[in-house]
């Protein structure tokens, strides 16, 4: 076999090789795209995820500042509690001492005065029963003011009494406050670990998929590269079977000349073929 079978040889099996990588440099691309829109779709679930864990965390430190803050003002409120506490034991002290041989309860007094005024103002009663009611707190408040509990003592014995009572229930208040915001804080706080355990779940079944797509690119690049080298070797072959067939028209076409030259030397006649052949000598 000489040299341009030879060549001819390669240049056919380059064909073939050409044909070859472009089907699997197709192929390639086809699962190289699937691969890439599965990662793109576990991609798309971890961000959203990723996102949720931001907001979640950000939700749970207000959340804890604001129990820190509510902390605080708790303890205050405590405090205060405990101080208005005294002074309430202090009031109650007055209060048994008033309350001491035939006293009446000054509360439960002022308490039944203030029931019946209200009746007599909002009630429709008969005019004998209005009498007698009306009567009937008169003597109550005379017996009020006998025990001389409805002026100033009477005064800051309840304003001692609703002050205590009112620093409680807001003491209370804030303590139940603290609780629920400190459970609220926990829920962000376990939510947050059920989504990262989603996302290390997502990342465990995205990395095979991520592995294939490395391999399927990889292999992309190498077939696209081969490919390149074997175009320039083709294009290189047909090159020189161009170059090799010009010389052979070249040839013919001077040796068709010079037959032609000879023919007009010896006068003899010339045919088509003749005039054309002598035309692209010239």
């Amino acid at each position: 076999m000489n040299d341009q079978d030879k060549q001819r040889a390669e240049f056919e099996q380059v064909k073939k090789d050409i044909s070859s990588l472009k089907y699997q440099i197709s192929q390639t691309q086809k699962e190289k795209e699937e691969s890439y829109q599965a990662l793109k779709s576990f991609k798309e679930k971890i961000d959203a995820r990723l996102k949720n864990m931001r907001e979640l965390k950000d939700a749970r430190n207000q959340l804890t500042a604001e129990v820190k803050k509510l902390k605080k003002e708790r303890d205050s409120l405590n405090k205060a509690v405990k101080e208005k506490s005294s002074v309430q034991k202090s009031y109650d002290e007055k209060l048994r001492e008033l309350r001491s041989g035939d006293n009446e309860d000054p509360r439960k007094l002022k308490s039944q005065i203030d029931r019946m005024e209200e009746e007599l103002e909002t009630e429709v009663m008969s005019y004998q029963k209005e009498q007698g009611k009306r009567k009937l707190l008169k003597e109550l408040k005379s017996k009020l003011k006998k025990i001389n509990v409805e002026g100033k003592e009477f005064v800051d014995i309840e304003k001692a009494h609703k002050d205590f009572s009112k620093s409680r229930k807001m003491a209370r208040g804030s303590h139940q406050q603290v609780q629920q915001k400190a459970k609220e804080s926990q829920e962000k706080h376990e939510k947050i670990g059920e989504v990262l355990d989603e996302v290390k779940k997502l990342r465990e079944e995205e990395k095979p998929i991520r592995e294939t797509y490395v391999t399927l690119k990889q292999k992309y690049n190498l077939a696209k590269h081969q490919l390149g080298v074997l175009l320039k070797r083709q294009k290189k072959l047909s090159e020189g079977f161009q170059e090799e067939h010009q010389k052979k028209v070249s040839k013919k076409v001077s040796e068709k000349t010079a037959e032609v030259k000879e023919k007009i030397r010896k006068r003899q006649k010339l045919n088509t073929e003749d005039i054309l052949a002598f035309q692209a000598g010239v």
